[in-house]
């Protein structure tokens, strides 16, 4: 029988197809039968249906593809042949997924499992085609990841030109009505020491500046409107409203008491009675700490704090009550006058123990570790590096690089030693000390790179893990902000708004059930930390404003610049350099403001923002931390080419810091600490002389604080990997515990320069 003198008929045997499918290649054969949907499913329900007669071979035969292709199966059967049921076995294809061949195979056949034309084998290559969707997945989401950074920095370049441009239409505004100048901050706090009261309409824009008046002594005359009456306000997120940025931006003003919705009232401080000083302390004090590791069993605080009476408020540059402030670096020898500006011999013990206290967590050490571990891992030496990396002190610079590390591991294919990794970091980190919050920072990190290398498997226990710890918190607002706000990134990061927003909402709200206002703007600095790590970085940075400027009504005690302290370390670390320093500004002690100065210092140099880290180091005044800054800047600068030239300058800095420090103790703690800086440098002559000047003026020292600067200088010498001097040293140590302390940390440096130092 000639195929192509022969004419066929076209018959119907219903479809694989279920449910919605089913419906659509129902309704596309009604289309191609031009007719309704209900007479093709008759069709397509009896078997065997003719739906196409005497057609000719080429044209049957594509009849039956197009049906194929919506999935509806058929056959052809030559005219006068049987149309029984039998006769009409139907025909299925089959398509290769790489070459496009078309395999032709009985129904009551199982399909091919190998392309007779490229022979790949289709189950395989399935694989090889689902993962290639997840790589292009994983592609498109870091992609957008990047995108929406790429537009956030451009909205903040957009609004830092658009203030800038209305700071200069003022200062013109000003200069045509001959109005002295006032300092208008970033954080919209404007002074003025003749009093002035100006509304000044800025034509073309439509905005009104209200300048509020200050008395003769630099302080904003409020008037402050108090009910007596506790606001209790809850916040809830809602996606349909808001998103969690403009929640942020709401709740916070809110929480903060510091309305935003104008410019009059956004300038002042408002007096609630959740930011009075004594509300909620009814004989009952908050146990909780500021420290960035949170415990309930941290000191507890006063349960009163005096209150001043009026606001301080920013001081100006051209005020004469400005000799003080951090950002103008003149007269200070005016400066030196009116404050405390040198640590005392009376607190020479407490230095001493503190960087005692402090060896294990040295941020020069961590650095060190830091970059060995890089090196280690370009020399392929994984192994190593990992033991390294298990070693750093601070557990946040370990838990950030361990799990940075994680995913360099997995790039290069070693999924054994990556699990292993894991595996041991997410042990450390359920078994830190110190409360729930760094157990749950720790987990969060880890589950935020994973699922940044495309890892979500592995960062879902860790999320699930941090929640189950979160959930034990009870009725201790300030750690379940800082757990909420850290589980919200971290949820934000795996594509879960709704669920964050959730979290946020729980971390605002318990934020303000915190009374004593010092632990909640400390609290504040953490929060604007988990906002910025969830993309949220211009909330971050607002948050911030708004907590730098309720610390100006903070009294001067050292619970306070602590809190102030963490708010400017938390700006720097955001970048906000010049946010900090206004933070740091309202810190009136030299020696407080310069300790938090340097540690802000020591967080740019670690993370290799050396230009800003410079700037910072010459507002310094007193002269034990100025010596260690540009002793730890120089050390840095020599590393990279781009500083090498101001590395010497820094280093004489330091040495001409550390002859001016008037107290025994204090000076042969920092010149232990620059001959290990000059040591580490490769300047073994300057690090010689450094050592034996300390050992020196240690030697010199009596009963505890000897010991004590003799502990420092064997610690010293054992992380310039000079071990058998600093036992030497320890040697000389009466104090069995302080004996004992050195020798166990002077062990495991040893024990880490055997991994490959």
């Amino acid at each position: 029988m000639n195929a192509t003198t022969n004419t066929y008929n076209l018959l119907l045997f219903g479809s694989d197809l279920k449910g919605q499918e089913l419906q659509d290649a129902t309704n596309k054969l009604a289309q191609m039968l031009q007719t309704n949907p209900e007479r093709a499913k008759e069709l397509l329900d009896k078997k065997g249906s003719i739906i196409g007669k005497d057609l000719k071979h080429d044209f049957a035969i594509k009849a039956k593809e197009n049906l194929a292709k919506i999935g509806i199966n058929s056959n052809i059967v030559p005219v006068g042949a049987s149309q029984t049921l039998e006769l009409a076995a139907v025909e299925k294809t089959f398509e290769c997924p790489k070459c496009k061949h078309k395999h032709v195979y009985g129904e009551n056949e199982d399909p091919p499992k190998v392309c007779k034309k490229c022979d790949v084998v289709f189950a395989k290559y399935e694989k090889v085609l689902e993962e290639e969707e997840e790589k292009q997945a994983i592609k498109k989401r870091l992609m957008g990841q990047q995108q929406r950074k790429l537009d956030d920095d451009r909205k903040i370049k957009e609004q830092e030109a658009k203030e800038k441009h209305l700071k200069q239409l003022e200062a013109k505004i000003r200069k045509e009505l001959g109005i002295p100048s006032i300092i208008n901050s970033k954080l919209r706090l404007a002074t003025s020491a003749a009093g002035i009261h100006l509304v000044g309409i800025l034509l073309g824009f439509g905005i009104a500046f209200t300048y509020y008046s200050f008395t003769d002594q630099g302080n904003q005359a409020i008037d402050n409107v108090n009910d007596n009456t506790p606001k209790i306000v809850t916040f809830k997120f809602d996606p349909k409203n808001s998103s969690p940025d403009e929640f942020a931006q709401r709740a916070i003003s809110q929480t903060l008491e510091l309305p935003n919705d104008n410019i009059e009232s956004d300038l002042q401080f408002t007096d609630d009675v959740n930011f009075d000083d004594n509300a909620g302390n009814n004989g009952t004090a908050n146990t909780l700490g500021t420290d960035t590791n949170i415990d309930s069993t941290a000191a507890t605080f006063p349960t009163v704090v005096s209150k001043q009476n009026t606001a301080s408020t920013l001081p100006s540059h051209s005020s004469k009550t400005n000799s003080s402030s951090i950002t103008s670096p003149t007269n200070a020898t005016a400066r030196n006058t009116t404050n405390n500006t040198t640590i005392n011999e009376a607190n020479t013990k407490a230095f001493l123990e503190n960087k005692l206290a402090t060896l294990e967590t040295d941020a020069e050490w961590d650095y060190f570790l830091l970059t060995t571990t890089n090196s280690l891992l370009a020399q392929g030496k994984a192994a190593n590096a990992i033991k390294l990396v298990n070693r750093v002190g601070d557990a946040t610079r370990r838990f950030e690089r361990g799990a940075r590390l994680l995913g360099q591991l997995w790039n290069r294919n070693q999924t054994a030693a990556a699990n292993k990794l894991y595996q041991t970091l997410t042990n450390q980190g359920t078994r830190l000390t110190g409360g729930p919050i760094p157990k749950i920072k720790a987990l969060c990190t880890i589950a935020r790179y994973t699922n940044n290398f495309g890892r979500s498997k592995e960062a879902n226990p860790l999320l699930q893990k941090a929640q189950e710890i979160s959930r034990g918190i009870i009725n201790k607002p300030q750690q379940t902000t800082i757990a909420e706000g850290e589980i919200a990134a971290l949820l934000t990061i795996m594509g879960h708004p709704k669920k964050a927003g959730d979290m946020f909402s729980i971390a605002v709200n318990s934020l303000k059930n915190i009374s004593n206002l010092a632990q909640k703007l400390s609290t504040v600095a953490h929060l604007a930390i988990t906002y910025a790590k969830a993309g949220y970085r211009a909330s971050a940075l607002n948050l911030l404003e708004k907590g730098i400027r309720k610390a100006s009504t903070l009294s001067k005690t050292d619970e306070n610049y602590q809190a102030i302290g963490e708010l400017a370390k938390a700006s720097a670390q955001l970048m906000d350099i010049q946010m900090a320093l206004h933070a740091l500004n309202l810190i009136k002690d030299v020696v407080i403001r310069d300790r938090i100065l340097y540690q802000v210092i020591q967080q740019e140099i670690l993370f290799d923002r050396l230009a800003q880290a410079t700037d910072l180091a010459s507002r310094l005044r007193e002269p034990t931390y100025t010596a260690l800054a540009y002793g730890f800047l120089g050390l840095r600068q020599r590393g990279q080419v781009a500083y090498q030239g101001l590395a010497a300058t820094s280093l004489a800095q330091a040495d001409k810091a550390a002859n001016a420090i008037k107290f025994t103790g204090q000076k042969s703690a920092v010149l232990g600490e620059l001959g290990r800086f000059a040591k580490r440098s490769g300047n073994a002559r300057q690090a010689n002389r450094y050592f034996a000047k300390s050992l020196q003026l240690a030697k010199s020292l009596t009963k505890t604080n000897r010991d004590f600067a003799l502990a420092l200088l064997a610690a010293n010498h054992a992380q310039a990997q000079n071990f058998k001097k600093a036992k030497q040293i320890l040697s000389q140590v009466k104090d069995a515990s302080i004996r004992h302390l050195v020798t166990l940390n002077t062990n495991n440096w040893q024990q880490t320069a055997n991994i490959g130092l």
